[in-house]
């Protein structure tokens, strides 16, 4: 809890033991329960699970939790080992990685931070993160390749999603292509479903 941990930063989402405790940092459900954060968290664990035992077909999730165990420092220092591409665990069901992970990379390291060239974020996010991944036609601008492309404005991309909104749109955004058709343009979708699924060539 000391070392990897920051309850007071660190949301539970969804507790159905107990749903007053969603939405609040796990220092303050310690609180309210008059314990120290550690203790807390391991009652908490124990409370899901005897919950899952009780209830094996409850229909949803029955805890989550987001948890600040990351330090900026750190994080920075990943992004510019020339072998890390940009990529996201978020969802779109409301993490705010789901909706913002990539122009908080464009807008507040590359912009704010000045922590690496423009081009070289983009190419982390595209070409790199392809060949890593083994997608061949894909994450290059060049005849042959799949036009999957976004249009932004680097003076104002940014990230607007927060656990509180998950779903806030990012700004400076201005279009999206997918195999070439307009998905996305003046923040709405245009109903286009253009995707296919990519699977990795050995």
């Amino acid at each position: 809890m000391n070392q990897l941990f920051d309850p007071e930063q660190s949301i539970v989402v969804r507790f159905a033991p107990n749903r007053e405790y969603a939405g609040k940092t796990l220092s303050d459900i310690a609180r309210l329960r008059q314990q120290k954060p550690a203790q807390t968290l391991i009652d908490l664990i124990a409370l899901a699970e005897e919950f899952g035992k009780n209830n094996p077909d409850y229909p949803d999730g029955i805890e989550a939790i987001m948890g600040k165990s990351m330090d900026d420092f750190d994080v920075s220092n990943m992004m510019l080992w020339p072998h890390t591409c940009f990529c996201s665990d978020g969802a779109s069901g409301g993490h705010p990685r789901g909706h913002g992970a990539f122009t908080r990379v464009l807008g507040r390291y590359v912009r704010e931070q000045k922590l690496m060239p423009l081009e070289t974020a983009v190419y982390k996010m595209t070409g790199l993160t392809a060949d890593q991944v083994g997608l061949p036609q894909r994450g290059v601008i060049m005849p042959g390749n799949y036009a999957d492309l976004v249009l932004f404005d680097p003076e104002t991309v940014i990230d607007n999603a927060s656990v509180k909104d998950g779903k806030a749109l990012s700004d400076g955004i201005d279009k999206v292509w997918v195999n070439g058709q307009t998905v996305y343009e003046s923040k709405k979708s245009t109903g286009e479903l253009p995707g296919v699924l990519i699977r990795r060539k050995q």
